[in-house]
């Protein structure tokens, strides 16, 4: 199993683990969700050494030498497979996962795992298919930069991908015929595993000390690529933890998302954490009475799994990117989260 993204595990790898009654995997994943796996499950987990991006702001000055990990990665974990059923449950972003599939799928079953609710058809001029993970305002891109990053994408790794943005943000995006896979597409699973799944595995915030907590708040780095403004983020943020250190004083929680654990402004020095390994819809099985967030898949999930009052805080910090704040106001409207227009909007929310 390849997985990269937190909202990946609830909606289709644990249910898909209960309904084949899967007793013992290897999953393929990043170092800040091995832990998850490592705790709950009966399991071999595997961190290549490679970065999964290729190229990013941090690994631009090394992609070749990151190529080659990727290299010595596949013949270290997987030269030797064979006969086996690989699951893909994303098509963008993590390239060299994508290089170790393809070479995987010439004596191995592969099966891309596409939620129901993304699989709407969009017909590319070539033909492809894009069925892609998340629908908020990724385009497909063509620029200087594009061109290059599909050049050594078929260089140094041999599989054929479309560049798309989100913000500033360029991503690689899976052709669908760059290898031979079966797509199969899922249902809705969010909030249907089972009770004695859930207990069977620990997936139950027991273990987490929250006996005394009424509001929990799900941060996450939105300042770093996609067109918002750190200070207006850290105002607001601060004008929030003055609200929770005032009328909710212990009775709140922070919890870092696994794949950056960001905070901003007086939540960075706060001791009202909970480690980010712990999966936002492991917590949510506990009874909140708020769920706040910038804005993030488990918002919408939080409605399902709770009976909390659900709250973003989009429309109050300043965006560079219009269009990637519509289309989550578009999201959030249609689930029904609450996004207060003014702090005193979100004051009264609070204090209901």
């Amino acid at each position: 199993m390849f997985v990269i993204a937190p909202v990946q595990i609830f909606n289709r790898v644990l249910p898909i683990i209960e309904e084949q009654n899967i007793n013992y995997f290897t999953v393929v994943t990043t170092k800040e969700l091995a832990p998850f796996f490592e705790k709950h499950f009966d399991c071999k987990v595997i961190v290549p050494s490679a970065h999964p991006n290729l190229i990013t702001e941090e690994t631009k000055r090394s992609f070749i030498s990151n190529a080659i990990k990727a290299k010595r990665d596949y013949k270290k974990y997987f030269a030797d497979i064979a006969g086996e059923d690989i699951y893909l449950f994303f098509t963008s972003w993590a390239l060299v996962f994508f290089y170790f599939v393809k070479k995987l799928s010439r004596k191995n079953n592969v099966y891309l795992y596409v939620p129901e609710e993304n699989s709407k058809i969009e017909k590319e001029e070539d033909g492809y298919v894009l069925k892609q993970e998340r629908s908020i305002v990724f385009r497909e891109v063509k620029d200087k930069k594009a061109k290059t990053m599909r050049m050594l994408a078929k260089k140094l790794l041999g599989v054929d991908v479309f560049i798309l943005k989100k913000a500033d943000r360029y991503a690689w995006e899976l052709k669908r015929n760059s290898f031979p896979m079966r797509m199969v597409v899922t249902k809705n699973y969010a909030g249907k595993l089972s009770k004695e799944f859930l207990t069977k595995h620990y997936l139950l915030p027991e273990d987490v000390e929250l006996s005394d907590k009424n509001v929990l708040f799900l941060s996450q780095d939105i300042t770093s690529v996609e067109g918002a403004e750190e200070s207006s983020v850290i105002s607001i943020t601060d004008y929030l933890m003055d609200i929770l250190d005032k009328k909710y004083q212990s009775s709140y929680v922070l919890k870092g998302h696994p794949a950056d654990n960001k905070f901003y402004g007086k939540m960075e020095q706060s001791e009202e954490k909970i480690s980010p390994h712990i999966l936002a819809e492991v917590v949510m099985n506990h009874k909140w009475k708020h769920i706040i967030g910038y804005y993030t898949d488990a918002l919408n999930l939080a409605l399902i799994y709770t009976d909390a009052k659900v709250i973003s805080l989009l429309y109050l910090w300043d965006w560079g990117d219009k269009a990637l704040k519509d289309a989550w106001i578009r999201k959030f409207n249609e689930v029904g989260v609450i996004m207060p227009k003014t702090r005193k909007e979100l004051l009264e929310v609070l204090h209901d």
